[in-house]
Parts: structure tokens; sequence; C-alpha cells
């Protein structure tokens, strides 16, 4: 058992990497929420500085620039696929 969580936490590792080296710059916004349309989430309202997404359990703040830095589209994808979409 160990070892399969730990094969699976260097896999993850992997991916994250390949990830990193194909976002080497800074992510369009609007891509960005594309992708976190595609995994269920929605727009639940625009602040002055942020768009808060959220897919029925967990809620995200994603900054209102052209570009989001690489480490924090990262985190904020990684985030969307820790939380699934809440079943209607």
């Amino acid at each position: 058992m160990a070892q399969q969580l730990h094969l699976m936490m260097v896999c993850n590792v992997e991916k994250v990497h390949q990830l990193m080296y194909i976002m080497r710059y800074d992510v369009n916004r609007k891509q960005l929420e594309k992708e976190l349309t595609r995994l269920g989430w929605w727009k639940a309202r625009d602040g002055g500085s942020y768009s808060i997404l959220t897919n029925g359990v967990a809620k995200e703040a994603v900054p209102r620039h052209r570009e989001v830095n690489e480490w924090l589209a990262l985190k904020i994808i990684r985030k969307a696929k820790l939380f699934p979409q809440k079943e209607l």
C-alpha cells in the first residue's frame, strides 16, 4: 500500500513537472478559466481584482489580469481537480 501511494505521488510530481515545462510562461487568464469550466467550475461573481469561481463545493479566486503566473495557475488547477463537482 505504501509503495503504491509513493508511486502515485512520484507519477503526480512527474506530471506537474511536465506541465511546468509546457507552461514555462505566464498563462492567459481566459485559457485558465476555460480549463476550469471544462472541469465543471463556473463564475460565481466578479470582484474588483478577482473573479470568484466555484463548483458548488469549493471556491477559488482567479486574478483578473491578462496573464496569470504559471505557479498560481498550477495551484488553481490542482485545487480544481482535488474538489470534484457537486452532484445535482
